[in-house]
Order: structure tokens, then sequence, then C-alpha cells
């Protein structure tokens, strides 16, 4: 029974292997196709060629050239060269400003007042009248100028005495002193006297010696 569905089996498989139809054999290629197809090929090669160097050229464009010593060198130079200037310039700028303040003109000393111990000056005595001179000794009238001296003289020496001191260093210094006059108006502040600048916490200028 075994051996009859096998030899039935068998039997289909070769009535089916005989219907299927045979593959046609490949119809060789014309010498048209053949150059074609190597002309296409070649396209392809150089294209692809083209694709890499045109990467590898990207990549070296991206990609900064190492600089040569000479070039090294050369920026160096130039660096030292720029900041040599840098320092001429900023010195030069210095010996011009210290010209300018050295050039300005200082600020001309206040008379100072007579002392009132001069102007106060005590009137010679007066001798008396003998019977033969009646006439009194003209001492009178030095006496009324110098007490007038004395009264007109109080105005300058307070304008004179006059103390500026300086917020940022300090120092306080009288009117006519040269540093006085080159303090910035931010930075002064002005005393009556030097005492009052001592009890603000400032010092006294070791040049004018208020």
């Amino acid at each position: 029974m075994k051996r009859a569905l096998l030899t039935l089996m068998l039997a289909a498989a070769m009535v089916a292997v005989a219907q299927e139809p045979k593959a046609k054999p490949a119809e060789p290629k014309t010498a048209a196709e053949l150059k074609a197809e190597k002309k296409a090929e070649k396209k392809a090669k150089k294209a692809e060629a083209e694709k890499k160097a045109a990467e590898t050229k990207a990549a070296a464009a991206a990609k900064p050239a190492a600089k040569t010593p000479a070039e090294l060198k050369a920026e160096k130079k130039a660096e030292k060269k720029a900041e040599k200037e840098a320092k001429k310039a900023e010195l030069d700028k210095k010996a011009a400003e210290t010209k300018a303040a050295a050039a300005k003109p200082a600020p001309t000393p206040a008379a100072k007042p007579a002392p009132a111990s001069a102007a106060k000056a005590a009137p010679a005595p007066v001798p008396a009248p003998t019977p033969a001179a009646a006439k009194p000794a003209p001492m009178a009238a030095p006496a009324a100028a110098a007490a007038a001296a004395k009264s007109a003289t109080p105005k300058a020496a307070a304008t004179s005495t006059a103390i500026v001191a300086n917020k940022d260093s300090k120092v306080y210094h009288r009117a006519d002193c040269k540093f006085a006059s080159k303090m910035k108006d931010a930075n002064k502040v002005s005393f009556a006297s030097a005492a009052e600048a001592d009890k603000a916490g400032y010092k006294a200028c070791k040049v004018c010696k208020p």
C-alpha cells in the first residue's frame, strides 16, 4: 500500500516537471549594448572618484592648516612690536600730562596782612605844653591811621587763611597752595581754619604748611 502511494506521488511529480515551461537561454548582448554598459560603469566610477575628492577637499578646508615655524615667529614678533608701541604711547601720554601740569602757571599767593601787633602801635605820649608854646605835639594823626589800617585788615586775613582739603588724600592746604589749585572741584572741602580741618581728621600739607 505504501509502495503504491509512493509510486503515484513520484509519477505526479514527474508530470509536473514535464509541464513546466523551460527557461529560454539568455540572448547574447550586442556590441552596442556592451559598449554602453562599459561607458556607464566608467561614468559611475568617475562620479564616485569626484565625490571622494570633494569630500577630502571639504575636510581639508574645514581643518585649519598648521602654521609654519616662520609664520609663528612672525606672529610673535608682531605681538611684541605691538606691545612695545602701546607701552611707548602710554609713556608719551604720561609725559605730556606732566609737561602740561608743569606749564600751568601757579596761582599768585595772596598778600599776607600785616600782623595786628604792628598795626596796633601805641601812640607816643604827648608832652605837656609849656607856658611859652601852647601848641600840642602832632602825634594824634599816626594813631588814627593805624586804627584805620587795623579795621581794614580782618577781611583780607579771612580770605587768605581759608583752608581747602582734599576728600581723597585727606590733606588740607592753604588757598594759595599750588596743590589746592590743581585739586578737582568734586574733591574740595573748605574749612574756616586749620584747627577745624584737624578735628575733621585731615592732615596738614607739608609744602604750604597751613
